[in-house]
């Protein structure tokens, strides 16, 4: 039985879909759920199932409240989950990964896989919370009219897990019985305790991070990083890290003649326009955001 690798996307450019097609192989099916309904990807050419599910669909159903500050309504994590549960595919485990999320080359998933094959849920985190005072802290008063489990509740950082087709019946059955989910970073950590299933906080996930600037020498090929947010980053830095050591580059002004410094040159090139072509793409989310 194969895995399944989803991305959670909002509008996904050509050379994101272009390296989810690298994933895709005997082991691995991999799927894209695009949040915007009408976006079509740049020179789609149907070799990656895109998932675009109308929004009421999921919400009727209970698959919403996974983002606190979009009440009542089915984001891309709600998307995936309902579709995967009512397509009934069947899989081994599945993956759900944002599209900020850096992975650095093709077999650190399998890699994982094969490392770490019997739990039900992989992330990064799991911080429980016993005490009631304690339910004042966090996010918690915002997740309370949607959490109708007692504690022990448990949160983490969600931008990559792995999840068994268990777990995901339970987060089914919680959908079914309340016609509600609860916001996503408690979610999966919570219905997991509460179902006795299995939790594994794994090191290749512990550079997920809510809001960081990753330094350049901090990138490794052994972790996934978050968050990345322009994909020709995720682009260069793969490049980066399958480049072999190359000999320091001289700032002064003589002459290049070797074809490694012309190669570093490159990729600083390829760096720059990446980051300026990042923040031009915040800038233009952010008046859509706000209708300039």
């Amino acid at each position: 039985m194969k895995n399944i690798i989803c991305f959670l996307t909002v509008r996904p450019t050509k050379e994101f879909y272009e390296f989810s097609k690298t994933l895709k192989n005997n082991d691995y099916d991999v799927y894209i759920v695009i949040d915007t309904n009408g976006y079509v990807i740049p020179d789609y050419d149907g070799a990656i199932p895109v998932i675009q599910v109308d929004n009421k669909y999921c919400e009727k159903n209970g698959y919403k409240n996974t983002l606190y500050y979009f009440k009542d309504r089915a984001c891309a994590r709600d998307k995936a989950l309902y579709y995967f549960v009512m397509s009934k595919k069947p899989f081994r485990y599945l993956w759900l990964i944002e599209e900020d999320v850096f992975i650095p080359n093709n077999s650190i998933i399998k890699n994982i896989d094969t490392k770490y094959s019997n739990f039900d849920l992989l992330c990064k985190a799991n911080k429980v919370t016993n005490n009631m005072k304690d339910t004042n802290k966090w996010h918690w008063p915002k997740i309370k009219p949607y959490l109708f489990v007692p504690l022990p509740w448990s949160c983490s950082l969600i931008c990559a897990i792995r999840i068994s087709p268990k777990l995901l019946g339970c987060i089914a059955n919680y959908a079914k019985l309340y016609n509600t989910l609860f916001l996503d970073e408690a979610l999966f950590t919570t219905l997991a305790i509460h179902n006795k299933l299995s939790i594994g906080n794994i090191d290749e996930l512990s550079k997920l991070e809510f809001n960081k600037v990753w330094p350049l020498a901090e990138i490794s090929e052994k972790y996934f990083f978050h968050p990345i947010k322009n994909f020709k980053d995720h682009i260069f830095l793969r490049k980066h890290l399958s480049t072999s050591t190359t000999s320091t580059t001289s700032t002064t002004s003589s002459t290049i003649t070797k074809l490694d410094d012309v190669n570093v040159l490159k990729l600083r090139l390829e760096k720059a326009i990446a980051m300026k072509e990042n923040i031009e793409r915040e800038i233009e989310l952010l008046r859509q955001q706000l209708g300039y």
